[in-house]
């Protein structure tokens, strides 16, 4: 599973670190750790700025699948700007999560995404319509 952040313009982390700082038993997982110590390696040797809070880095990317450790995010000015970002990106996004409406864009309330109804379909194929198909 990718995550991918698009917050809006001079979003500040600060509180995203706070909220997740509990989680920092994740570098107890050795491999998780091993691609944590890369990668903080990799950005610090390439000069490319990043944020850290010792065990997870965020990182400004278009990319849509960051590496394991790190959580790339987007910044958006509106939303019709953050319509045309995602818009061409939708084949590729399983589920779109946000607390408002997006036009045009179907979305999963904040803390359902792991909840789907019975008409939520995986990659939005209603799976017996494709057995029946068969």
């Amino acid at each position: 599973m990718w995550v991918k952040l698009y917050v809006p313009e001079g979003y500040q982390f600060d509180g995203l670190f706070e909220a997740i700082y509990d989680f920092k038993y994740v570098l107890d997982n050795k491999k998780y750790n091993n691609n944590y110590e890369y990668n903080r390696a990799i950005y610090l040797l390439d000069l490319i700025p990043f944020l850290d809070n010792n065990f997870l880095m965020i990182k400004d990317s278009e990319a849509l699948h960051a590496p394991t450790s790190v959580l790339f995010h987007e910044s958006y000015t509106n939303q019709e700007q953050l319509v045309e970002k995602i818009t061409p990106l939708l084949p590729n996004i399983q589920c779109i999560v946000s607390n408002f409406e997006i036009k045009g864009i179907q979305t999963v309330a904040l803390g359902q995404s792991q909840e789907p109804t019975i008409f939520d379909f995986a990659d939005n194929v209603n799976t017996l319509d494709f057995l029946n198909s068969i």
